[in-house]
């Protein structure tokens, strides 16, 4: 995913432009010679490409400061599924790291962590030292980790913050936001931690929708991008998590942070819905429980998002034309003809 960027990302560079600049977006944009992201879905991603020519006209219709606009208007919606896993971790910390291992789903570049006896440093890499608005961009992408880790855990501030750039006019600017020390024309661009501060538990650390969380991720980084695939991989993570909450269309699409109709639109695309996604995924589901393991029938029901057994046993016979508990003895390997 490295040579792609995620849209939704994107989106927060609009809004600066729109909220903070006063810049008439449809100008902009015909001006630019490209696509308005408006045209685009969410989930959707664009080339690096695309990327580069944005944030170089961003930068042209602005100033030096953009980047840290963009860092201070930044959500963890922005990031879609890697925000909400990273503020579920069980600590600041844990977030960091998973930040660092994770950045390719963003596909703004890429983080290494340099862990001292005291300190941890996160140091951002772009993917070329030549790429456009490179301050911007850096500065886009380090700012967010300082208002994570004070905003979810209600007052950790990095140490410092090392930046390449030359000191720019109004620097003090810089130190306010990031809510440290900053140290231009440094060798790297990093923001630093003491570890003691990386302990302190996130408000919202959630371990078994974390866990869920960073295997769709994972998956998503190392295989196609699309609607279907991704929410397939979604209902596995989710079963598998045992997490025994109703599954809904709303709550599968904030998950993959998106609109319930922006996920409709993206299966439709693929000559598929969301109910055949998920008719599928519990039928394969309950086949594994019901073969695999000795799970009772309430427990498989509860795991596959049923309130009670029953609407799942009639789901199954629909289906499969006999019951789970029938399939279950069928199944058995002593139970084959002589």
């Amino acid at each position: 995913m490295t040579d792609s960027v995620l849209v939704r990302y994107l989106t927060t560079l609009q809004e600066v432009m729109s909220l903070d600049y006063g810049i008439n977006l449809s100008s902009f944009f015909n001006d630019s010679a490209l696509r308005p992201l408006s045209e685009f879905d969410p989930a959707d991603r664009v080339p690096m490409a695309y990327a580069d020519k944005l944030w170089q006209a961003a930068s042209d219709a602005t100033d030096h400061m953009l980047g840290m606009h963009f860092g201070k208007r930044v959500r963890y919606r922005s990031y879609a599924g890697l925000g909400q896993m990273l503020i579920t971790c069980k600590t600041v910390g844990d977030a960091i790291r998973a930040s660092a291992d994770n950045i390719g789903y963003v596909g703004a570049g890429s983080f290494e962590l340099i862990e001292a006896p005291k300190t941890l440093t996160l140091v951002y890499k772009p993917y070329s030292e030549e790429i456009p608005a490179i301050d911007c961009r850096i500065e886009a992408s380090l700012l967010p980790f300082s208002q994570l880790s004070r905003l979810a855990t209600g007052g950790i501030t990095p140490v410092e913050v090392q930046l390449k750039r030359h000191q720019p006019e109004n620097s003090a600017k810089f130190a306010e936001l990031f809510r440290a020390p900053v140290t231009f024309g440094a060798k790297i661009n990093a923001i630093i931690w003491q570890l003691s501060d990386l302990a302190q538990p996130m408000q919202d650390a959630n371990p078994a929708l974390n866990a869920l969380l960073r295997s769709h991720i994972k998956s998503e980084i190392e295989n196609p991008f699309t609607a279907t695939f991704q929410l397939r991989k979604l209902f596995q993570s989710w079963f598998a998590a045992d997490l025994s909450n109703k599954i809904t269309l709303r709550s599968m699409a904030d998950m993959l942070g998106l609109s319930a109709r922006s996920l409709q639109r993206q299966l439709a695309k693929e000559k598929t819905s969301f109910r055949t996604e998920l008719v599928k995924a519990r039928l394969n589901a309950a086949e594994y429980y019901l073969k695999e393991t000795t799970l009772p029938v309430a427990e498989i029901a509860a795991r596959l998002g049923y309130s009670e057994p029953a609407p799942f046993v009639r789901a199954f016979n629909v289906q499969k034309g006999i019951s789970p508990k029938q399939y279950r003895i069928k199944s058995l390997p002593n139970n084959t003809p002589s």
